[in-house]
């Protein structure tokens, strides 16, 4: 047996004894056999992580995010589909990925006017009732089933299933009507929105 073999087998037994630790963990939360698993990865996700970009004063993090998910999600691995240093590093990578999306979305900025509700003032509570009188009035306007189909979506929240179901009608005739409807509205009211 030749030095090369020999390392192919401890690598396997090696492999073997992963496999074991992590169904032990996942069947009966061995914390000791979590332990050993912890012990055998956490160097090496360090520098996985580290690798793909994490700052060094977060790499920390990503690496207990992983192992706490390693933890929780045992139950899950299974053997035949791959190894267990396969699943973690994935489990890894996949931190990774939600490290860097968390830090990259924007704080928002709440003095934004967009934050700001519109201030209520008479001009525009008295655009708003003329609008909703508008619409009202091309709703009603409409032919008797394309504004019963309005209505029963828009005023009584009903979804284009629900609709059908209580109509019994197709699905597809409730949303063409639906879709007729909203292009007349459209074109009646236009520019006035």
């Amino acid at each position: 047996m030749t030095v090369t073999d020999e390392r192919k087998v401890s690598s396997e037994e090696h492999a073997l004894e992963l496999k074991k630790l992590l169904i032990s963990v996942a069947e009966q939360k061995d914390r000791a056999s979590f332990v050993k698993i912890f012990s055998e990865f956490e160097q090496k996700i360090r520098a996985f992580v580290l690798k793909r970009g994490v700052g060094a004063g977060e790499v920390d993090d990503v690496v207990q995010e992983t192992m706490v998910a390693a933890w929780r999600y045992a139950p899950s691995y299974d053997p035949d589909k791959g190894g267990v240093s396969t699943w973690i590093y994935t489990i890894a990578r996949n931190k990774t990925y939600d490290h860097f999306n968390r830090s990259s979305r924007p704080e928002p900025d709440y003095s934004d006017p967009s934050f700001v509700p519109d201030v209520e003032t008479p001009e525009n509570e008295l655009e708003q009732s003329r609008l909703e009188n508008l619409i009202l009035k091309t709703v009603n306007n409409l032919p008797k089933e394309q504004a019963l189909i309005v209505r029963m979506s828009f005023y009584e929240g009903k979804s284009h299933k629900t609709i059908a179901e209580d109509l019994s009608l197709p699905l597809g005739t409730v949303k063409s009507r639906m879709r007729l409807a909203l292009k007349k509205i459209e074109s009646n009211i236009g520019g006035k929105l």
